[in-house]
């Protein structure tokens, strides 16, 4: 293995090549034609190997967000993300949505994940790009669904990534401590926000929110269930990125995808009738209260989406945001 693995970068094919060697994961007669970024790697290093023989996703979490450096975060979670591969293996119905994960190795934070060829994310939902999104629903029932392995529970329960998670969902944009000119964003956004934080109400509910995301349950969720983590493939619909996966209520997996929803226009009746294709008992109101919480984390927090929206459609979005926090829905 390399001697410094958390030196691994982009702008050094050679090294990562040489630390797959290492590991034993390239045979000696594959030769590497290129190393290329794999997506967006927000908070991973990911590089697509392409070799002689296969395509293939390198995959290494290191203790800084990759998109922001500045940003400490757990530098095991892509031992989580393993963990919940391995965990859903026997459950066709979720594992068949997912790429396959092809090797693993602990002490440099590394995997080998299956290259699913030509696809992009779906962000492009956000721009009225139309989705199967009944297929999510399904993905999502059937995680829900499936019971946990006993020896998964420990790791799963990702209390180290919820931790972080947590300040940059229910904190940091309510608190404005994450330092961020909003008007850099979109000129006005920043007294919108400080409209909102003043809400007390809003405020309180949203901590409570927070203390319920932090508690332990036993249902496994994706935990990041939103557009960049669906891909679209020659295959169909495939979900990604499981690394903020922990053990909780349903209704949060369920109000994240919801959030992104009503972001990208979809009418919240509609939204809500997508969730018919879910089939099993949820809290409703729970699944809104969360779907207000990430649309306004969204638009004050430092996890930004790539949405062009002007002042009033984001100041109606936080309107929004604080009524489903108050009353869940759909409201309107």
């Amino acid at each position: 293995m390399s001697a410094t693995p958390d030196a691994l970068s982009l702008d050094d094919p050679r090294g990562i090549v040489d630390h797959l060697r290492a590991l034993g994961w390239l045979s000696p007669d594959e030769d590497v034609s290129s190393v290329a970024r794999a997506g967006e790697g927000n908070m991973n290093l990911v590089a697509r190997v392409k070799t002689n023989r296969r395509s293939v996703i390198f995959k290494q979490s290191r203790p800084w967000v990759e998109k922001y450096p500045s940003i400490a975060a757990p530098g095991g979670r892509l031992l989580v993300e393993a963990a919940f591969y391995a965990a859903v293996s026997a459950a066709p119905d979720v594992a068949g949505g997912m790429p396959a994960l092809l090797a693993v190795d602990e002490e440099s934070r590394s995997a080998l994940i299956e290259d699913l060829g030509p696809s992009s994310d779906c962000t492009p939902l956000y721009a009225e790009a139309t989705l199967g999104l009944e297929a999510l629903v399904h993905w999502l029932r059937a995680l829900h669904a499936m019971p946990v392995p006993d020896q998964f529970v420990p790791v799963l329960r990702n209390r180290e990534m919820r931790a972080l998670n947590h300040a940059h969902i229910f904190d940091l944009p309510m608190t404005g401590a994450h330092g961020m000119d909003l008007d850099t964003i979109t000129p006005g956004l920043q007294a919108a926000a400080e409209s909102f934080r003043a809400q007390s109400s809003v405020a309180v509910e949203v901590e409570r929110l927070g203390r319920l995301y932090l508690a332990d349950g036993d249902v496994l969720l994706h935990g990041d269930f939103y557009p960049g983590s669906w891909l679209q493939t020659d295959r169909g619909l495939r979900v990604i990125d499981p690394e903020f996966c922990f053990l909780g209520p349903p209704a949060f997996d369920l109000g994240v995808f919801l959030a992104h929803l009503i972001i990208a226009r979809v009418d919240a009746e509609e939204a809500a009738g997508l969730l018919a294709a879910y089939d099993q008992p949820f809290e409703r109101d729970l699944a809104w209260k969360f779907a207000g919480v990430e649309i306004m984390r969204r638009l004050i927090g430092v996890a930004q989406l790539p949405i062009s929206r002007t002042l009033e459609e984001k100041s109606a979005l936080l309107d929004l945001a604080g009524e489903l926090i108050l009353e869940g829905g759909p409201v309107g």
